[in-house]
């Protein structure tokens, strides 16, 4: 009997052994491991702070139109503004320009057509569409608004206009003298050479 005693407890479920075992092995281990290795230092928790909002810049420029306004994004390219403008206001002409309510023109006839044109506008300001009377694509001879009875709604801007024409011109005739120099210049170096050689 004592046999079968023996072999009842050899029979145990090794799944009773396990489980009292394993609960008090483990206590002790995780003791033991707490006493050998430090504790890792605690960092400081991280804060993350929100950048304040920046908003985007404003790129619109309000032009006028005798009694009536309209608001107009700039950020885009020169082609596209154009043909915005031209049908928004009913123009029917080629060659035109901006210009503030001091009569500067912004310069639109300096860009190629694939160029941005918010850089040439001051955000937030007035401009008017100017009609260009040119003879060469440098050269401005005339300078008027486009829509009728301008004089009524801005009357300072004839004078502004014809001085801002009056500069451009000077500014055209000082540049084209000098290159012309130049060139006069260059040809007469180059007869110079051409003739030293020849004796």
């Amino acid at each position: 009997m004592e046999s079968n005693g023996s072999s009842a407890t050899s029979l145990q479920s090794p799944f009773t052994e396990n489980v009292s075992q394993p609960a008090d092995e483990s206590e002790e281990a995780q003791a033991e491991q707490n006493i050998d290795t430090p504790e890792p230092p605690k960092t400081p928790e991280t804060v993350v702070v929100e950048p304040p909002y920046n908003a985007p810049p404003i790129n619109f420029i309000i032009i006028s139109i005798g009694e009536k306004s309209l608001l107009v994004n700039v950020s885009c390219r020169k082609a596209n503004f154009i043909d915005f403008v031209k049908i928004k206001c009913r123009l029917h002409i080629r060659d035109f320009d901006m210009c503030d309510l001091q009569g500067r023109l912004v310069g639109l006839l300096n860009l190629t057509d694939y160029h941005f044109v918010d850089h040439l506008f001051e955000a937030g300001q007035m401009y008017v569409p100017c009609e260009l009377d040119t003879k060469i694509l440098t050269e401005v001879t005339e300078v008027r608004p486009c829509f009728p009875d301008w004089e009524i709604y801005h009357p300072e801007l004839a004078a502004l206009l014809q001085n801002s024409v009056k500069v451009s011109r000077k500014g055209s005739r000082g540049q084209s003298e000098a290159s012309d120099k130049r060139d006069l210049k260059k040809k007469q170096n180059a007869l110079f050479k051409k003739n030293s050689f020849h004796k």
